[in-house]
């Protein structure tokens, strides 16, 4: 009852649909090019078009610590790549979603698919699929659950991601004090959906200058500018 789990495509979907009927406006299929500092704000430039904002969020993931830079602020981050295969199980599905602790993977039912998910490779930005690590966790898998051979498993697409990890394992919450124009909202590496909701809480509370309902230096934004 305290544990669950979700797709995480279809989360973003709703969220999206819940924002747009709110009023907000969103822009997708952008890239920001570069942020710079203004009188009354941050630019951002992007693919499409230049645009001034008051306040600007840095949730760009395991590439928001380069977007940072290029207003002079030190957010280190490094992406943890992770890679997963979806199949059809067909009378296989399992109900609940499984975590191989020894293995490092974790299989999961994502509606008629089934995941197997798994590594946590340090490699900065380079999202290059490494085959190794991919067919280890096919191998592993298989071990625990031999219904599903490994050569099975791997023949489901491979998909990759960078989760967005700090130097000392805490997200960047809030904002620069040399830049109170700029917010954080990233570096929580593997517990991204789980620490969203709390996370837009308190950076929405940082924003409208309320008090912090969890105010602590281990997630300052700037705790390694030195």
């Amino acid at each position: 009852p305290q544990d669950s789990h979700l797709i995480p495509a279809g989360l973003v979907e709703k969220m999206a649909a819940a924002l747009a009927e709110n009023g907000t406006t969103l822009h997708t299929g952008i890239r920001v090019k570069r942020l710079s500092r203004v009188r009354g704000g941050i630019e951002v430039e992007t693919n499409r078009n230049t645009y001034r904002a008051a306040r600007v969020v840095l949730a760009a993931g395991a590439w928001s610590g380069s977007l940072a830079a290029q207003l002079g602020l030190r957010m280190p981050l490094e992406g943890g790549k992770g890679y997963s295969m979806d199949i059809d199980p067909g009378n296989r599905q399992i109900s609940v979603p499984l975590l191989l602790a020894e293995a490092r993977v974790a299989i999961t039912p994502m509606a008629s698919q089934l995941r197997f998910a798994g590594t946590l490779e340090l490699c900065g930005t380079d999202r290059r699929i490494r085959r190794k690590r991919v067919e280890g966790i096919a191998r592993s898998a298989s071990r625990y659950l031999p219904q599903f051979p490994a050569e099975e498993i791997l023949q489901g697409e491979v998909w990759q991601g960078l989760r967005p990890c700090s130097p000392d394992g805490f997200p960047y919450i809030g904002s620069f004090a040399g830049c109170p124009e700029v917010f954080a909202a990233t570096g929580h590496g593997m517990l991204g959906v789980s620490l969203g909701p709390i996370t837009g809480k308190l950076l929405a509370e940082a924003i409208l200058e309320q008090p912090m309902s969890l105010a602590s230096p281990l997630f300052a934004a700037d705790r390694f500018s030195g």
